[in-house]
């Protein structure tokens, strides 16, 4: 699952720049990432119930945006199962979006990447306590999260965006300490995930893309 994950810092801003870089080039056909500076987003851990930067799925054709920028959205995380109330959906697994209507409505364009430095996870030792972990890909400054959003009404919002990180059976590194996982998207996933025309003609490979990562991972115990 993931319950937590860690942005980066205001400090860390040039970094942040540089990941939204990566994701425009990854996009090819000259599209770009647009992020206003005027605009905060929060730094350092993320939790279901805020506001975070995603980046949600186009249809490029559909809204000309052959030659111009993808912009970076504030969305509110967590499907919210009743609104008067304060339960959430934060996560999905991949596994059955395509049976479950909350979620199988929004796979045709209401897909988005929530990127990241790192998740956290929580790893219950012999004696019971449980050990905060950070989890990141080794030699990359962020990971690429998987995720699908809506609108929903919520008081105090009206209506907003909301998103669901999608999950998928964790990787061997990962399985001592829990059995699920954030989906992460590789770097060439990242055009397929985004571009709506491009995910319609894949579609029928989501299970090739949303699986446990094949790459290594650095596991961090912070306490």
């Amino acid at each position: 699952m993931c319950g937590r994950y860690v942005f980066f810092t205001p400090d860390e801003y040039e970094e942040y720049r540089e990941i939204l870089r990566r994701i425009a080039k990854s996009l090819k056909a000259g599209i770009g990432i647009l992020d206003k500076p005027e605009n905060p987003h929060p730094g350092g851990e993320i939790f279901p119930g805020t506001f975070a930067p995603v980046i949600p799925s186009v249809d490029f054709a559909e809204n000309n945006l052959d030659k111009t920028d993808l912009p970076v959205q504030r969305m509110y995380w967590g499907f919210p199962l009743d609104p008067k109330a304060s339960k959430r959906v934060i996560n999905a697994r991949s596994e059955t979006v395509e049976s479950k209507y909350m979620f199988r409505k929004c796979l045709d364009k209401k897909r988005l990447i929530v990127p990241a430095k790192g998740f956290y996870e929580w790893k219950t030792e012999e004696n019971k306590k449980k050990t905060k972990t950070l989890i990141r890909v080794s030699g990359q400054e962020a990971i690429y999260m998987a995720g699908l959003y809506d609108e929903f009404e919520l008081p105090g919002h009206g209506k907003i965006l909301c998103f669901t990180i999608l999950t998928v059976d964790a990787s061997p590194q990962v399985a001592s300490i829990h059995n699920r996982m954030p989906a992460l998207l590789e770097e060439r996933h990242l055009e397929l995930w985004l571009n709506d025309r491009i995910f319609a003609r894949y579609r029928s490979m989501l299970n090739k893309i949303l699986v446990p990562y094949q790459g290594n991972l650095e596991i961090l115990p912070t306490g």
